[in-house]
């Protein structure tokens, strides 16, 4: 017989992502969890139909921390040395 309710640690490995993104769509209303004791569970039915939204923040370059300047490879070697110890 298959299991009718699975723990939150066993919701996060069949999905494939930490416990903290389930217990995030539970406090956000996307998925239905029931509390039993001290602990949470969630029907497999519920799970199922879940699909977990991934959030990424955007990839940011170095030059784009830069503000947009050149780096220093594009201004040449003068660039690199400070005049100091000459």
């Amino acid at each position: 017989m298959p299991d009718t309710f699975v723990s939150l640690a066993e919701a996060a490995a069949r999905k494939r992502v930490h416990y903290q993104t389930v217990r995030r769509a539970i406090a956000r209303g996307d998925l239905k969890a029931i509390k039993v004791g001290g602990g949470v569970v969630i029907a497999v039915i519920d799970l199922d139909g879940w699909q977990p939204q991934y959030k990424h923040a955007p990839r940011r370059s170095r030059r784009d921390e830069r503000d947009g300047a050149p780096s220093p490879a594009a201004l040449g070697p003068e660039a690199h040395s400070s005049g100091v110890g000459r």
